[in-house]
């Protein structure tokens, strides 16, 4: 297939690409396939714009090509969606497998990365169906540009997350356990403008990325065992338990590496968790039929999050409920709908805050058809711990765009409700092109429009986004 000669071509290749992006169901009901990516960043300044406009140059003048290094059979169309929540390290390590097969479309033909990694490919290939142990790598850079004239009105984040499984470690009759890792490090500051500066000069609370840290943050986020009891039908997650991944999941919603940037459009500002003070934890999921599901989490909500804190058992904790249907409906495809509460029980003494708080959430998935997915999601809390009291977001997701089954576009809108009363509404949209340049390589140009909270800035702002992901 000829690939587009054009510069239009090449962003609606990246386009894809953001969809690409997306990742499985957690659930073992809903396994399918998908396919991760990770970016590498532009942000060191001119001369990483430069090597950006290069690759958007080749792009459009390179015809498509097949990258599969030993052809394979193309990707499923029957996934949900090429995108994954962030931190579901089965999902995520789907993905990777995905991308470094091969037997898809990409926009350039496969460069030396391909040809160096392909005997590291297929010895852990090799390794996983011998032994199980499956891992995988991803860099995803961030630039952001805003429109409006101002000192701090450009910033750059990158993201590191390190992935690894060992499926069916131990395996018995009705029993499975495997061993979950996932380490990732996120760092907002690679220009002068970090990520909380940036949004403070747009005058918004949520961000461009989902990437406020305040600097640099390393995590070994998740440490868990999974156990899988009668087949199945009993879930259980025990150690370091990496919370966004195990509960309130989107996959279109949930990853600002793989598919919409925006933090209200890649994250739930409205939802109550310890977040950063997230510890070690107990999950527990039951899936009495096909398509239906019920669970809940109890876990430390005063632990340092950045390793597993034994330290942390002090009765501050934080407690989780779910209750999902995944039905699949013969004429559009599959779906995911969750509906979610939980409560964070803190002592004033140590956080200085109210002792506690909960909230509800909403998660909807659905497929339309073979090559489109619409999700949304909502949250609501009482307003003690989250800067952002309820919020409403939604988008729909294009896949195998101009028959690059990588490549994805998204168009998404969303709505928040600040708890500082002098605060007005936040609200805007986005729209974005993934393209998989080659197996290892995603680029996604994107554009957000905001309408800030702050008052005083009385016009809407766009900004504009440019992703790298690097998969290995």
């Amino acid at each position: 297939m000829a690939g587009s000669g054009s510069f239009p071509g090449a962003v609606l290749g990246a386009m894809k690409l953001a969809n690409a992006c997306c990742l499985p169901v957690k659930y073992p009901y809903l396994a399918s396939q998908s396919t991760v990516a990770a970016p590498a960043l532009e942000g060191w300044h001119r001369h990483k714009l430069r090597a950006i406009a290069v690759a958007l140059a080749a792009a459009s003048n390179v015809q498509a090509a097949d990258n599969s290094m030993h052809p394979t059979t193309p990707r499923s169309a029957a996934a949900l969606t090429a995108s994954a929540q962030i931190g579901n390290v089965e999902k995520t390590l789907d993905l990777v497998r995905d991308v470094y097969s091969g037997g898809y479309q990409t926009h350039l033909s496969p460069g030396p990365l391909s040809h160096w990694l392909q005997p590291f490919n297929e010895k852990r290939e090799a390794i996983e169906q011998q032994h199980g142990l499956s891992f995988g790598f991803q860099f995803a850079p961030i630039y952001n540009f805003g429109t409006h004239s101002s000192p701090d009105n450009k910033t750059a984040n990158s993201a590191v997350d390190i992935a690894l499984r060992w499926d069916g470690a131990i395996e018995r009759d009705g029993y499975k356990g495997s061993l979950d890792v996932f380490f990732y490090r996120r760092q907002d500051d690679l220009l002068a403008t970090d990520t909380s500066a940036f949004n403070t000069a747009r005058g918004t609370i949520m961000g461009a990325a989902d990437s406020n840290v305040g600097g640099s943050l390393n995590s070994l986020s998740n440490l868990s065992w999974e156990s899988l009891i009668f087949d199945g039908v009993l879930d259980v997650s025990l150690g370091q338990l990496f919370l966004p991944a195990m509960f309130d999941e989107n996959d279109i919603l949930g990853n600002d590496r793989l598919s919409f940037m925006a933090e209200p459009l890649a994250n739930n500002p409205a939802r109550v968790l310890p977040e950063a003070d997230t510890g070690m934890g107990v999950g527990m999921w039951v899936t009495p039929s096909e398509h239906f599901y019920v669970g809940g989490i109890v876990a430390q909500a005063n632990a340092d999050g950045k390793y597993p804190d034994f330290d942390a058992f002090d009765g501050d904790w934080a407690h989780m409920a779910e209750v999902g249907w995944t039905p699949h409906f013969a004429s559009v495809g599959s779906g995911k709908y969750r509906l979610s509460y939980s409560t964070v029980d803190l002592s004033t003494e140590q956080k200085g805050a109210p002792g506690n708080s909960d909230g509800w959430n909403i998660s909807i998935e659905q497929e339309l058809g073979d090559s489109v997915v619409i999700a949304a999601r909502a949250g609501s809390n009482d307003g003690n711990r989250n800067d952002i009291k309820r919020m409403v977001s939604s988008g729909i997701v294009f896949e195998h765009v101009f028959g690059y089954e990588l490549d994805m576009i998204g168009i998404g809108a969303f709505w928040a409700e600040p708890k500082d009363p002098a605060r007005r509404d936040e609200y805007g949209t986005e729209l974005f092109w993934r393209l998989q340049l080659t197996n290892s390589l995603q680029l996604t140009p994107g554009i957000q429009l905001w309408r800030p909270s702050d008052p005083a800035r009385n016009n809407a702002e766009a900004v504009f986004n440019i992703r790298l992901m690097i998969s290995i």
